[in-house]
């Protein structure tokens, strides 16, 4: 393989990379979103469990809190799981592009006069 059609390749790999990188930054603002949601739902169910002095309407309220708690852990979980793949695509862009500035050639062909 010649070293421009090498470079291409990267260039070409690169751009993948940098088009899943996009879309799981867009995932991982949507998965936040919803996390933080979850997460406000929780703390005001916490906050009425504070104030509530009704046994009957306490059981209730931890009725509502457990789906929104194990709701709010499964997204954190998916929130960590979708950083983690973010941080590795990173990685490996920086690596190609040190690869493609490596390749290329330093300096102008000159060509030797007689």
């Amino acid at each position: 393989m010649s070293m421009t059609a090498a470079i291409e390749k990267l260039k070409q790999d690169q751009k993948k990379i940098e088009d899943s990188l996009k879309e799981l930054e867009d995932k991982w603002k949507e998965v936040e979103k919803k996390y933080s949601s979850a997460l406000d739902e929780e703390n005001k169910i916490h906050q009425e469990l504070r104030q509530c002095r009704d046994s009957y309407q306490y059981s209730q309220l931890e009725l509502r809190l457990h789906p929104v708690s194990r709701r709010r852990r499964d997204l954190e979980n998916e929130k960590q799981a979708i950083e983690r793949r973010i941080r590795g695509h990173q990685e490996e862009l920086v690596k190609i592009k040190a690869r493609i500035k490596y390749m290329q050639p330093k300096g102008k062909l000159v060509s030797h006069k007689e």
